[in-house]
């Protein structure tokens, strides 16, 4: 059956029913010959309504899953959670920067899993938190009441990365914020656990990645966006500094060492270039400029 969806808001019953009996015969299809003139139909009659029962049993089977980056794809988001069952829908939804997907399995399987054994799951190297429909406000804000702020990460460091110190530490889940200008995670992750216990043994660990230690703080705490320590902030920072001055110290040292003319060889110069326009040469004499970074 073909059929035109139209979208049209009425204020009252009547209205539909003079919808429902207007003549259509005008908009008889010319290029079918003898096709009956359409009539409009209620959509309800197309798709019902799903019934209180059918709604409940779609909700026991559907998970929500956020922080997926934006570059991910629907096939990447079900790809990574087919294992878990028969994917019946599934729905991307963005908000800000990141996605949020809905998925309906064809079984309570899934939702199961994502309440009792687990809170998160990669997308590849990408950690996702998972909410399943079920749980109560109560629920979801519990996995975040046992929060705590891991500092000091490499520049495009993800949670792969970290995913065997995290499961010594029995972290249920972990999120690392992306820069809005370049969209390159921070050099920290808010990690979530299921206990205040789990949280104070986490604390006391000593842990490093790439060489560079980690710092644990509270989640509000600020930091050094440069080298993740929590103890002063980037325009304090002796690394930072040390990194400019000796760059700057390279760029001013390799202009040093460069030949003032641009044959890279020795040459005589003329006498009239020498005194600038006074004797008709250049309008300047030559100046080394040194490069400085601020």
């Amino acid at each position: 059956m073909d059929f035109i969806i139209i979208n049209r808001t009425v204020h009252a019953q009547s209205d539909v029913d003079d919808a429902l009996k207007r003549d259509t015969a005008p908009l008889t299809n010319s290029q079918k010959e003898g096709a009956s003139a359409p009539t409009f139909t209620l959509f309800t009659t197309i798709k019902p309504d799903k019934t209180e029962d059918k709604k409940v049993a779609a909700k026991n089977c559907t998970i929500q899953v956020i922080d997926i980056p934006l570059y991910r794809k629907g096939a990447d988001v079900r790809a990574a959670f087919s294992n878990f069952g028969n994917i019946v829908k599934l729905s991307l939804v963005t908000k800000g920067l990141y996605q949020n997907a809905y998925i309906q399995f064809d079984s309570t399987a899934a939702l199961t899993y994502f309440t009792e054994n687990a809170w998160s799951h990669f997308i590849y190297e990408d950690a996702v938190r998972v909410l399943p429909l079920t749980l109560s406000k109560n629920e979801q804000e519990n996995r975040q009441l046992h929060c705590f702020k891991l500092i000091g990460l490499p520049r495009n460091t993800n949670a792969r990365d970290l995913i065997e110190y995290l499961k010594s530490i029995n972290a249920r889940s972990c999120f690392l914020p992306r820069n809005a200008k370049n969209y390159r995670t921070f050099n920290y992750a808010y990690v979530n656990f299921l206990t205040e216990e789990d949280i104070i043994k986490a604390a006391q660990t000593h842990h490093s990645y790439k060489s560079k230690p980690l710092y644990w703080t509270s989640p509000d705490a600020q930091c050094c966006n440069f080298c993740g320590n929590p103890n002063h902030l980037a325009k304090s920072c002796n690394r930072q500094q040390s990194k400019k001055k000796s760059f700057a110290d390279a760029v001013k040292g390799k202009n040093q060492g460069r030949p003032r003319n641009n044959n890279g060889y020795n040459r005589t110069p003329n006498s009239n270039l020498q005194n600038g326009t006074a004797s008709g040469g250049s309008m300047h004499d030559n100046q080394l400029v040194d490069a400085q970074l601020h």
